[in-house]
């Protein structure tokens, strides 16, 4: 076999992708260390001063998540797939370290209003607490939403305000694919509930599985914009 053959044989394009997967996914668990630390902690002493902590470090997850994505998509997109996946993942953590604690603040604020009501209605009662269930629905959009959100800032330099623009228009415009990262957030969260935190292990291939459906979507913004985040 030469090494052009080896190159393009299925078992070895799986093998670097898995090991794309666990490198970045490795990644992902290290620099979230503080987050999972106070998931533990307020696990154990279900006190709520912990869960303030909680919320605190969780912008933690904000520029790891930027960060994921754009190595896997750096990953699908480069020749050697296997090439530079620890340096790609640091790059992008430090490229948009304070830009995803923004977009992290931003939606976990709406998140938590939307969820604040959906706990009003739930304890009101009667038929008015069906009235929570609209907000569980809004939080599954607003959750899908910002998963787009962070793909395409991932891609591409965009302002604030053009980024929050297109991930809401592109949610629109592209509906099918928005009800499959529906389906993708919540058959993850529905695993997540009942296998804990063994499932973010998964969270590369996740993640992955969100820039194939997202393909449309990223061939259309770059369409419209040239200066991509390589």
């Amino acid at each position: 076999m030469t090494n052009n053959d080896l190159q393009e044989s299925r078992f070895y394009v799986m093998g670097s992708y898995l090991w794309v997967f666990l490198v970045s996914s490795i990644w992902f668990l290290v620099f979230n260390i503080p987050v999972l630390l106070a998931i533990l902690v307020q696990a154990a002493f279900k006190n709520g001063l912990f869960e303030i902590v909680l919320l605190v470090v969780s912008i933690f997850i904000g520029p790891n998540l930027i960060a994921l994505f754009y190595t896997v998509n750096k990953a699908r997109r480069s020749e050697n797939i296997m090439e530079n996946i620890s340096k790609n993942y640091l790059k992008g953590y430090k490229n948009n370290f304070f830009e995803g604690m923004f977009y992290w603040v931003f939606y976990l604020a709406i998140f938590l209003i939307f969820n604040f009501n959906r706990l009003y209605f739930l304890k009101l009662g009667g038929s008015i607490k069906n009235v929570s269930y609209i907000f569980n629905v809004l939080q599954i959009i607003l959750v899908s939403v910002a998963i787009m959100n962070f793909v395409i800032i991932s891609r591409f330099y965009l302002s604030i305000k053009n980024a929050l623009k297109i991930s809401i228009y592109e949610s629109f415009k592209n509906i099918g694919v928005f009800l499959k990262i529906l389906g993708v957030v919540v058959i993850y969260g529905f695993l997540y509930k009942y296998l804990g935190n063994s499932m973010l292990i998964l969270i590369s291939f996740v993640a992955y599985a969100i820039i194939i459906l997202l393909q449309p979507v990223l061939e259309d913004v770059q369409s419209r914009f040239t200066n991509k985040n390589q």
